[in-house]
């Protein structure tokens, strides 16, 4: 998910779990490879396997993530 500052729109990044755990549960980065990825279809038949549309819906509503307005962007896997 890639987003950006609600009162900055210069200030875009993409959505990472925070793994220090300091600052709280998730970061804003920079680079597309540390950000989190929701795969679009559940191979390994999950419970509870969520689209990367529900989970941009449970992530509208984390409040630690209120100042940032994200989308889902496609990428390529390697």
């Amino acid at each position: 998910m890639r987003g950006f500052k609600r009162d900055n729109k210069d200030e875009v990044g993409f959505l990472s779990i925070d793994k220090s755990s300091r600052r709280g549960v998730y970061k804003v980065v920079e680079d597309v490879d540390d950000a989190m990825r929701f795969p679009s279809f559940n191979i390994y038949n999950t419970e509870g396997f969520g689209t990367p549309k529900q989970w941009l819906e449970f992530f509208k509503g984390e409040s630690e993530l209120s100042d940032w307005k994200f989308h889902l962007v496609k990428v390529k896997t390697s």
